[in-house]
């Protein structure tokens, strides 16, 4: 019996242990879906804002934007209101210097903005992180001009309303989300350092050349195991990486178990106590028939065939 109930545990726990494994496959997928719907709804917004910026300057030389920069300033201003995350505007000349830029900003002026039309890129955006210690991040276009040499526009934008999602979407203490570009170059990020999602990104993708869309897999962090995943935000240059500690698991996973073995435990108690009624019921029978029938050495099996006086056990 004891084996029984043993073995009995056992299965249930291994059960509820394959369940809690592809709950972490399924938290994984939902994260995805959700996180990265999220960030292509925002990068879309951004990047209608970024053409709306580069029609405002349209047919504008750099001249002309630097003689009507008030003008220039309240145009862009209204044009960014929709976007409130937007730290500075800034329009740079294809030599690399600074033609306009909306608020105080030290940051060297670039025109490095080629990653934009690089392979597999269709949104013609660069989108790179800066060392702003609020985690900032710039997206740049290539302004509209026949001359190739025209320039880019320049948006710095922080990173808060990214980090404000994925703190409401987050399920358990060790869900973690980031922005990540092919190169691991993080642009936005919650619940992981820097340093923890490169390493994550990095041991995914080793090679930067045919990255998939979308991959699930488990790796190892200093401080635990992870279950994680990445995919491509729509046409951008950046996929969502989101991941779960293998600690948040094992914590569901023994609340679950504590809860079904308490009730399997009552469950094994009732098919105890039916057990030795049982066994008594047949002691009981057993004793009976062997007063009444001092002469029969083995006694019919309680269940199946009933002694009585009128049919009489076999000899």
């Amino acid at each position: 019996m004891l084996v029984l109930a043993a073995g009995l545990f056992s299965f249930v726990t291994w059960q509820y242990y394959l369940e809690i494994k592809t709950e972490s496959e399924q938290h994984i997928d939902r994260q995805l879906e959700t996180a990265a719907d999220f960030a292509l709804a925002r990068l879309q917004t951004i990047k209608s804002t970024m053409t709306r910026i580069d029609d405002a300057l349209h047919g504008l030389t750099d001249g002309d934007i630097r003689s009507a920069g008030s003008r220039i300033h309240q145009k862009l201003e209204q044009l960014a209101g929709d976007l409130p995350q937007i730290k500075s505007i800034r329009v740079i000349d294809g030599s690399g210097h600074l033609v306009f830029n909306d608020v105080l900003d030290t940051r060297p002026a670039t025109a490095d903005a080629g990653s934009a039309q690089s392979a597999g890129n269709k949104s013609g955006l660069d989108i790179r992180p800066v060392s702003d210690a609020d985690g900032s991040f710039v997206v740049s276009q290539r302004r509209s001009s026949p001359n190739q040499d025209s320039g880019t526009i320049d948006v710095s934008f922080g990173p808060a309303h990214f980090q404000r999602f994925y703190e409401m979407v987050r399920e358990t203490s060790g869900d973690f989300a980031a922005l990540v570009r092919a190169d691991g170059a993080v642009i936005a990020r919650y619940g992981a350092s820097e340093a923890e999602v490169r390493s994550l990104w990095l041991k995914a993708v080793p090679s930067q050349t045919n990255i998939p869309d979308r991959v699930t897999f488990k790796a190892k962090l200093d401080r635990d195991d992870v279950y994680a995943g990445f995919s491509r935000v729509g046409p951008f240059p950046v996929y969502l990486l989101t991941g779960i500690e293998r600690a948040s698991l094992r914590t569901a996973w023994f609340s679950t178990t504590e809860t079904r073995a308490l009730a399997g435990l009552q469950v094994m108690i009732v098919l105890f106590l039916l057990a030795f009624a049982f066994q008594r019921r047949r002691h009981h029978a057993q004793q009976a028939w062997a007063s009444a029938n001092p002469e029969q050495r083995h006694p019919p099996a309680v269940g199946r065939f009933v002694a009585t006086d009128r049919y009489p056990p076999a000899e």
